[in-house]
């Protein structure tokens, strides 16, 4: 998850009994959904040490789940790259970002979860383009177009 959703406003980390994971949720307002979601506590969370609000730098954290998850259609494990990986060796690749954000700025988030498939930039590439400094602990995705992306509320996956 994003390490911004496990803080409050003045960066206290929230306890992880406050947390609840569900896991192969597609549509939010249904019970029979045929995904048969599986909602986990969360015993631990791992955020970055050197997370910071301004900038968004290092924002990932880890949910330790109360027991293992079941991989299925729906549950998919992410696996992290290597240490040694490069940014690098990302651009030019497609990225999945899902999520039940917004769909435009500013409006209502969405009840079903959607998806957007987006390539991966080199780094120098999105310097020249954002506002802000893209580091190497980055990874820059997008149309420069605009149009497909994640929004508000997607963050944390």
């Amino acid at each position: 998850t994003a390490a911004h959703c496990t803080r409050d406003s003045r960066q206290r980390p929230f306890s992880a009994r406050q947390f609840t994971v569900r896991l192969g949720d597609v549509d939010l307002k249904r019970d029979d959904e045929p995904s048969a979601p599986v909602t986990f506590k969360v015993t631990e969370i791992r955020a970055h040490k050197q997370f910071s609000r301004v900038g968004f730098y290092n924002d990932i954290a880890i949910l330790k789940l109360d027991r293992p998850a079941r991989k299925s259609k729906y549950v998919i494990p992410l696996c992290l790259p290597p240490r040694e990986a490069r940014q690098e060796q990302f651009s030019g690749k497609r990225s999945t970002v899902v999520g039940w954000g917004t769909t435009f700025y500013g409006g209502k988030e969405s009840t079903v979860q959607r998806q957007a498939i987006l390539p991966v930039w080199r780094n120098e590439d999105c310097n020249q383009a954002y506002f802000q400094p893209i580091t190497s602990n980055f990874i820059c995705a997008g149309y420069s177009e605009g149009g497909i992306d994640a929004c508000q509320g997607d963050s944390g996956g």
